[in-house]
């Protein structure tokens, strides 16, 4: 799974789909595009729409160390 966020600490990541972020705000203008695609979102938090929208919403990603977007673990 990759992650797109900016340098700047405080800003919460978001699930990169390969062309947009899961939340869609990347290609509606939402946020600027000056950020990057990272592999891991280290100790940032995730954008919870990014969450909701990939199907996270129970348990938050931020707990889990996923490799797959299709593996799911409760």
């Amino acid at each position: 799974m990759k992650y797109y966020f900016f340098k700047k600490h405080s800003a919460a990541a978001h699930i990169w789909t390969g062309k947009d972020t899961a939340c869609r705000m990347y290609s509606t203008g939402g946020m600027r595009k000056s950020g990057k695609v990272y592999d891991s979102y280290g100790t940032r938090r995730i954008c919870s729409m990014c969450q909701r929208v990939m199907g996270y919403e129970k348990t938050p990603v931020n707990k889990l160390e996923l490799r797959d977007m299709t593996l799911y673990v409760w």
